[in-house]
């Protein structure tokens, strides 16, 4: 007696036409975008945060308006 199926046979995952893959090396340079941009955003929400401390917090990690001044002055993609 021979057994009929409705499901079909299993198959092996096809890739995607090489049109639609990515490069390693475009990945690569997405990533190292996104590190970039949130490194970025780091720096300004540690900038923002810093004008927020008064003078005595300031003393404690040795660090003077002037010093506090010239940090928050800089843009956001300068260390």
């Amino acid at each position: 007696m021979q057994t009929v199926s409705i499901f079909p046979a299993p198959t092996a995952a096809k890739a995607p036409p090489s049109s639609l893959r990515v490069p390693s090396s475009l990945f690569a340079i997405g990533m190292a975008v996104a590190g970039a941009l949130a490194g970025w955003q780091d720096r300004m929400r540690q900038r923002r945060a810093l004008t927020l401390l008064d003078d005595r917090m300031l003393r404690d990690i040795g660090v003077s308006r002037a010093q506090l001044a010239g940090e928050v002055d800089k843009s956001f993609w300068q260390r």
